[in-house]
């Protein structure tokens, strides 16, 4: 549709980045680079044209250049959240903690209700050894998405982080009462009863439901940054 629409003459900076997610869609990267690139050329101020260039360079492992494009959406969109959450993803990625912490903090000054930049912000916190704001956006993720099993236990260990066994429980618990057979939260409880913790009903209960994941098969994955989980994608 986007390809008959411009050739009709009604071309347009929307037209040439839905081309371009075409282009992504069939591995076509270098084309749609180009249409990303057209678009930003058709309207130096869309959004969307930056948001996919850069996830786009990023998911190829072009870090670099993500971070470039990103910078110059921000030139032109000095507030566009989802252009500081993904600048703040590279920058992570490149371990630099304290500009990935800032271009968070913009992303969550426009919109507050995002819950993967909550976690995003927490986990960079945590690199920094910021426990006491960690666990604030980490409540905060848990907070928007209450039914993500992710959420529950990145809350738990952050938890855990401050000794507080009765939240660490907790949490665990909810993850696996939404999610069975989450590998990280299965992994986290069995160590808990390695060290000697006697389990609350709860928690004891939620493990005991038949789990596709033996125990003894159970590898433990540290929380990973997500690459560029807002990107445009018009």
């Amino acid at each position: 549709m986007a390809l008959a629409a411009i050739k009709t003459g009604k071309d347009s900076a929307l037209e040439r980045v839905k081309l371009g997610v075409v282009y992504e869609d069939l591995g076509k990267d270098n084309m749609a680079m180009d249409q990303y690139l057209l678009a930003i050329e058709l309207n130096p101020r869309e959004a969307d044209a930056y948001a996919n260039l850069g996830a786009l360079h990023g998911r190829l492992g072009q870090t670099q250049k993500a971070v470039d494009t990103f910078k110059e959406g921000l030139l032109a969109l000095p507030t566009e959240p989802r252009l500081h959450f993904n600048l703040g993803v590279a920058h992570g990625i490149l371990g630099d903690w304290s500009q990935a912490i800032t271009h968070y903090q913009a992303s969550l000054s426009q919109d507050r209700t995002v819950a993967v930049v909550h976690r995003q912000l927490a986990f960079a916190l945590r690199m920094v050894r910021d426990t006491k704001g960690s666990i604030e956006h980490f409540r905060m993720a848990h907070e928007l998405d209450p039914l993500n099993p992710d959420a529950s236990c990145n809350l738990a260990a952050a938890l855990w982080d401050i000794q507080d066994i009765p939240g660490t429980m907790k949490y665990y618990a909810e993850a696996l009462t939404v999610d069975p057979n989450h590998v990280d939260a299965l992994t986290k409880v069995n160590q808990l009863q390695k060290m000697g913790m006697v389990l609350p009903a709860d928690l004891a209960k939620a493990i005991t439901v038949e789990s596709k994941v033996p125990m003894t098969e159970i590898q433990h994955h540290p929380g990973c940054l997500s690459m560029f989980g807002c990107g445009g994608r018009a």
